[in-house]
Parts: structure tokens; C-alpha cells; sequence
């Protein structure tokens, strides 16, 4: 068992159906406070297979499992901004089980992404954040550059581009 109760490791195909059962679990357990239950369940309707095929096979995503087995409880995923070049980096995902919530989950996703993206050479990061993971993403670095009102499955979405200047050369 390690000290924080999980381990971070890279997504695969076959993590696609736990990671979306998380993700609308996380989604109407631990934004419910933040969000209108409409928007929750348009919000919800992202956690599809198609779209979890894109975010584990067409990205770099990273899972966190509990320790108690081979339950996911957390993941994110790392997108550029303008593939093939890396230098801007974007979260594209950032979602906890809500069991897990404040035990660094999410600190421990952003990290492993962090890492990889000061690797291939990112010199930023950035991610849109909902009013839930805002706080989340300023706890790890992040600023907010700029709130937006994201139009998202009928319906409007206050969230905030947050950013996260990376050390040039791996040195932080």
C-alpha cells in the first residue's frame, strides 16, 4: 500500500468504461454545489465512450488507482494546443471520484501530466477550469488568465483559462 492510498499510472484502452462511470459520478457527485442539475446532466453526456476514446487513445492520460484494488479514482490528460508542436500544453480533463476528494488525487494527476509536458518541451500549460476545479488548478500553480462563458450542450458554462508558465530546461 503506498502512503497516499493510490498510484498514478497511464491510461489504456481498457480503462475507458471505469474512467467514464468516474467521470459522471465526479460530475454530478462533486459539482452539484457549483451547477444546476440540466447542467450537470448535459455536462454528464460528455462521459461517452467516444469522447473517453479520445481522451485515453488521442491524448496522453494519466489514471489514478486506489490502493484497495484496481479501482480508477481519478484522471487527466494531457492535449496540445497546436499538435505536433508541444510547447503549449492544455488539461484537457481533471476529474476525482468523489470518495477520494481532498486526498491529493488531483494534485498527483497534474503532476504526472506536468512532468510529462516539461519533457516534451512545454513551456506552458494550460487548462479551462469550472468553478469546481478552479480552486484545484490555483492550489497547483496555476493563474487565472481569464474567466469565459463556454456554450457546452445547450447550455453556458462559467469557467476560467487558468495557466502555468513551466520551467525552460526541466529546472524548476
Amino acid at each position: 500500500m503506498t502512503k497516499t492510498g493510490f498510484s498514478i499510472r497511464r491510461a489504456v484502452e481498457t480503462d475507458i468504461g471505469p474512467i467514464m462511470e468516474m467521470k459522471r459520478r465526479a460530475i454530478r457527485e462533486s459539482a452539484k454545489d457549483f451547477y444546476t442539475h440540466e447542467e450537470l446532466e448535459a455536462w454528464v453526456e460528455s462521459a461517452n465512450p467516444t469522447r473517453g476514446r479520445e481522451i485515453v487513445v488521442d491524448n496522453e492520460a494519466f489514471v489514478a488507482i486506489a490502493d484497495d484494488g484496481n479501482r480508477i479514482i481519478g484522471l487527466t490528460n494531457l492535449e496540445y494546443l497546436q499538435a505536433p508542436d508541444t510547447t503549449q500544453g492544455e488539461i484537457g480533463q481533471l476529474y476525482v471520484d468523489p470518495d477520494f476528494g481532498g486526498r491529493g488525487v488531483a494534485r498527483a494527476l497534474l503532476a504526472a501530466a506536468l512532468e510529462l509536458a516539461i519533457s516534451h518541451g512545454s513551456r506552458q500549460l494550460q487548462a479551462t477550469a469550472s468553478r469546481r476545479s478552479e480552486p484545484v488548478f490555483a492550489a497547483c500553480g496555476y493563474e487565472q488568465v481569464r474567466r469565459q462563458m463556454k456554450e457546452f450542450n445547450g447550455h453556458t458554462y462559467d469557467s476560467a483559462i487558468m495557466m502555468r508558465q513551466l520551467p525552460v530546461g526541466g529546472n524548476d
